[in-house]
């Protein structure tokens, strides 16, 4: 055995003839205190602190690694805020430039009259006509008929325009009627005329 060694080990078993005497070193390793801050990460064997070691409510989240703590559950829905009160109004914008004049209209009717003609109908199973007719230079816009006394039996057979073909202006209008009674009635037709 070197020398160097020799003296080393000499030398620490005196150390600790010297601190523990003769007490078992058992006994005096029991006893032995050390200083503060002097034990630290380097005198720690790997896996020497566990769960039952850590004082409880020592550690806090930043001790623990990022999801080893879960989540609580989500609290309730907050109150909702109080609406704040309506802003006041703002000035008046500009006014706006003025639209394109917008494409002219047809003439209107300067004026309508109702024009009138009627007739006796006898009563029996058929019917009769009786027309209206408008001046020269009016058109006739609409126009209808009938009698001076509604009886059961009485029927309005049609009510039209002359002519009546598409595209046409009309001019006059007629009515057939059929008299249910058994007496002869006045039936009047008017027709609506449009000058202008």
């Amino acid at each position: 055995m070197p020398k160097t060694k020799l003296n080393t080990i000499i030398a620490v078993t005196a150390l600790v003839v010297a601190v523990f005497g003769a007490t078992p070193i058992g006994h005096a390793a029991g006893r032995l205190v050390l200083p503060k801050a002097s034990v630290g990460a380097g005198q720690l064997k790997a896996n020497a602190v566990t769960g039952a070691k850590v004082k409880d409510g020592s550690l806090s989240t930043a001790d623990f690694k990022a999801g080893a703590i879960p989540g609580g559950p989500q609290g309730p829905k907050g109150d909702e805020g109080v609406p704040g009160p309506q802003g006041a109004t703002g000035p008046q914008g500009a006014q706006g430039i003025p639209g394109a004049p917008g494409v002219k209209g047809d003439p209107g009717m300067a004026k309508t009259v109702v024009r009138t003609n009627y007739r006796s109908v006898d009563p029996g199973a058929g019917s009769e006509e009786v027309s209206a007719s408008c001046q020269p230079g009016e058109r006739a816009t609409g126009g209808g008929g009938a009698f001076t006394t509604i009886d059961p039996g009485d029927a309005l057979v049609y009510s039209a325009p002359e002519p009546n073909g598409s595209g046409q202006t009309p001019t006059k209008w007629w009515v057939e009627a059929h008299n249910g009674t058994a007496y002869a009635k006045t039936l009047y037709v008017y027709v609506i005329c449009a000058q202008g």
